[in-house]
């Protein structure tokens, strides 16, 4: 069981931290297809699906694996610090407060045609997501092997807030998770240039159209107080 349950946390670190940076690129996708989703309604004849249930066929496969002999502690946790030293990045301590604006444009990779093949958005189409939607979170992001930030982080109005999302950029998810009690998610090389972090902690957030990022310099006694205004 403990074999198991480390294979899922690790896979859980992974798949966290790949979304979360997914997360703050694919809403730019659906700003532009999701005024194109229409229910055309069911024409022609149908027929029940008699394949086996997914799920079923999965679990059934499952049963003729050794799992003693393919989950191995060792090895697990080995993975587990090679992925960990892949996604960190050693950034200062803020020593002085300072807010600064993040440019969210983006530019499209490739063409976006309709279902004739026609370009609707051309590849290098530039523009602002922020213009068409609401980022409800604010990120907090900290160094996750720091004592003091964490508990500053744990002292501020942004502890175990539904529209807090905490990021660290060094440390172990799964370690802090457990004491704070609250997901924790790795702030990626992706993430930390796309927010040009230069210091932790930092927050950033949305205000109207533009996204700020504010450096916290931690009070003598790592309370969560800071100077900068709300931001919500």
């Amino acid at each position: 069981m403990l074999r198991r349950k480390m294979a899922f946390n690790l896979g859980r670190a992974a798949v966290r931290a790949m979304s979360l940076t997914a997360a703050l690129f694919v809403l730019v996708i659906a700003v532009n297809s999701s005024q194109a989703c229409v229910n055309l309604g069911t024409y022609g004849a149908t027929w029940p699906i008699k394949e086996q249930d997914a799920l079923k066929q999965i679990l059934s496969g499952l049963k003729h694996y050794n799992y003693r002999k393919i989950l191995n502690k060792q090895v697990f946790t080995s993975a587990f610090h090679r992925y960990e030293e892949r996604l960190s990045t050693d950034l200062p301590r803020s020593k002085k407060h300072k807010i600064y604006t993040v440019d969210m444009t983006y530019t499209l990779p490739f063409d976006i045609r309709d279902a004739k093949g026609r370009i609707i958005y051309p590849r290098g189409y530039k523009f602002n997501p922020l213009d068409y939607i609401k980022v409800p979170f604010v990120y907090v992001i900290i160094n996750g092997n720091d004592k003091k930030q964490v508990s500053w982080f744990m002292h501020s109005k942004y502890y175990n807030k539904v529209k807090s999302m905490l990021l660290i950029c060094k440390g172990d998810v799964i370690t802090l998770e457990k004491k704070i009690k609250m997901p924790v998610f790795y702030a990626d090389k992706r993430i930390i240039k796309k927010f040009n972090l230069k210091v932790v902690p930092s927050i950033a957030y949305q205000k109207e159209d533009k996204f700020y990022v504010e450096e916290i310099p931690l009070p003598d006694n790592s309370t969560g107080n800071h100077i900068g205004k709300p931001t919500n």
